[in-house]
């Protein structure tokens, strides 16, 4: 019964207050890394990597001392999980994911395919909404913005041994994501399913 409830509670849930709810859990998760100076060590990356405190401190212990302060079981799996130092230039897997998102949905736009089609029969049919050439003009604005950084990202920007945490990684990679549904979710159900190649045609 419990399974049924939670199913049924999840098909009700909007994809635009998913995606809302997604942000939200990654502004949280950015701001209480920030806010702890032992955890804002660890998600520091590129020019903003700093010696840790506790590593500056144990250059200067007494080897009895270091033992003693040894990091704990939890904070050594954190360490080689989600604070996982991973290459700095895999930034540019960002945009890669950005401009494959706005192909893929793109396509499912204008071809009113099996995708977009699930997600706007679960959207909202009131309150405001963006008109096909507003879901169209944004989707079109992404797509360019996702292209350039892509570019500048590949031919502009040298790779350096910088890294960043495996967790900044895997919350960009969610960002953009999320990003490329966000801009034309916001559609009603007749706005989403209108916006396809024939009713811009036409």
């Amino acid at each position: 019964m419990t399974t049924f409830s939670q199913k049924s509670m999840i098909d009700h849930i909007e994809p635009a207050r998913a995606i809302q709810a997604m942000f939200i859990l990654e502004t949280v998760a950015a701001l209480t890394f920030y806010s702890f100076p032992g955890l804002t060590e660890k998600i520091s990356y590129g020019a903003r990597t700093s010696t840790p405190s506790s590593q500056k401190d144990s250059a200067k212990a007494p080897a009895s001392l270091r033992a003693s302060t040894t990091i704990d079981f939890v904070s050594t799996v954190l360490d080689n999980t989600i604070f996982y130092p991973v290459p700095h230039w895999y930034f540019e897997h960002f945009y890669v994911v950005s401009v494959l998102s706005s192909i893929f949905w793109g396509f499912q736009i204008l071809m009113k395919g099996t995708a977009m089609e699930y997600l706007s029969q679960k959207s909202s049919t009131s309150g405001p909404a963006m008109s096909v050439e507003q879901i169209v003009l944004i989707w079109l604005l992404m797509a360019i913005q996702g292209s350039r950084r892509l570019h500048e990202s590949v031919t502009l920007a040298k790779r350096s041994s910088s890294k960043m945490p495996f967790v900044a990684y895997m919350l960009g990679i969610a960002y953009y994501s999320a990003l490329g549904v966000a801009v034309w979710i916001h559609g009603s159900r007749e706005s989403i399913l209108n916006t396809s190649f024939y009713a811009i045609q036409h």
